[in-house]
């Protein structure tokens, strides 16, 4: 199964401390065929350094409740919203499915920067 004609946008510049909404996709394999995702796990870590061997500095994914599988079978994901409290930068990540017959495939891999609010309420 390959994925490479799903399109999928950049995050979004976001803003330290604020929530983000978060963002439904859609996958689709070469076909433009929906992926069925019945079982996939879905991951994306976010690292300061695309070849950190450190822990990274956030992890959504369906074991995890950041995202959500809203159909399997149209292949519809929704990363949760959620607060998001990284240090301003620029971080890198990337969507990982894991099949259930253990085959991996990395469907996109991007940047995400994060930028320092203004106001903040005193300690």
């Amino acid at each position: 199964m390959s994925c490479e004609n799903t399109e999928i946008v950049p995050l979004q510049r976001h803003r330290k401390g604020d929530t983000w909404l978060g963002i439904t996709l859609e996958l689709k394999d070469n076909d433009s065929n929906p992926i069925d995702l019945t079982g996939v796990k879905v991951l994306t870590q976010f690292r300061e350094r695309k070849d950190s061997k450190a822990d990274p500095v956030l992890e959504l994914s369906t074991e995890n409740a950041g995202i959500a599988t809203i159909n399997p079978t149209t292949g519809v994901i929704t990363f949760l919203k959620r607060k998001i409290d990284l240090n301003p930068g620029t971080y890198y990540y990337d969507i990982q499915l894991t099949f259930l017959n253990g085959d991996v495939q990395t469907l996109f891999d991007s940047t995400w920067e994060i930028y320092s609010d203004v106001s903040r309420y005193a300690n």
